[in-house]
């Protein structure tokens, strides 16, 4: 089991009306963290509220020693964890999970992404050398507010943007880019909510062609260690726990269940 470390807070800004992005200093984690994994963080004083919470890598930056994450405030932890100033120190464990795995000789990446599941795509986008593959994100969210702002992104990768209400981009989903892209990608990765790559799922069924997918899940979590399996899904390959096998997952693998009552 990983010992906790507690990761020092360089900055936590708020970029939109539901967005936030949050700096953090450890060495450990940041030499050791690739795209596509998760810090499990303590938010909250006095064990309020008591289980961790999971966060995606959105940038790893092992000469600064540090790890950033995109997250919204949607409960009492990430509320506490947006009020966090340069200096404080949050109770970490990570890095956990697995990561995206780029197959050798793909030079053209399509990478798709749901509101906060942009952050592991962005930070997989910065690690690809520019000169070895052609980065283009797709950011799909509810409305422009949901929108990761272009700044955060590599020059060197295309963004392509949807909104449901038109407020930004394309009228539509991220998924609804997907056809336009398709063949011009060698592989493809995405990460959102279950809904999103569920509805990418059945449109990428409808391609001609067989290609590499990988799908980030979002889980709920207790332990994040793969002891309590709170977090177990099922697939082709059997029971799988998120916070360990995953949560990067061979789309084909995916049977789009769930365990209970593990």
């Amino acid at each position: 089991m990983p010992a906790p470390i507690f990761a020092e807070v360089v900055a936590n800004a708020r970029l939109s009306e539901i967005l936030f992005w949050i700096t953090l200093r450890s060495e450990p984690i940041a030499t050791a963290s690739h795209p596509g994994q998760f810090v499990h963080m303590l938010n909250g004083d006095a064990d309020d509220p008591l289980l961790r919470r999971p966060y995606s890598l959105s940038a790893i930056d092992p000469g600064a020693a540090t790890f950033s994450i995109l997250y919204h405030v949607a409960g009492r932890g990430s509320d506490w964890l947006s009020r966090r100033r340069p200096g404080d120190r949050v109770d970490t464990l990570g890095p956990l999970g697995t990561h995206f795995r780029i197959e050798s000789g793909n030079r053209h990446l399509l990478m798709i992404g749901g509101g906060i599941g942009m952050g592991p795509l962005v930070a997989l986008a910065a690690a690809t050398n520019p000169d070895d593959a052609d980065c283009v994100l797709i950011n799909g969210a509810r409305a422009a507010a949901g929108l990761l702002p272009g700044e955060f992104l590599p020059a060197a990768a295309e963004l392509q943007i949807a909104t449901d209400d038109g407020s930004a981009g394309a009228h539509g989903t991220a998924v609804d880019l997907l056809p336009e892209w398709y063949d011009w990608a060698d592989q493809i990765f995405a990460c959102g909510p279950g809904a999103m790559l569920q509805a990418l799922d059945s449109a990428l069924r409808l391609q001609t062609g067989r290609k590499s997918v990988q799908f980030a899940l979002e889980a709920r979590m207790a332990c994040g260690l793969g002891v309590c399996h709170s977090c177990v899904v099922t697939t082709r390959k059997g029971p799988k726990r998120v916070c360990t096998e995953g949560p990067v997952f061979d789309r084909q693998d995916l049977t789009w269940r769930w365990e209970t009552g593990i």
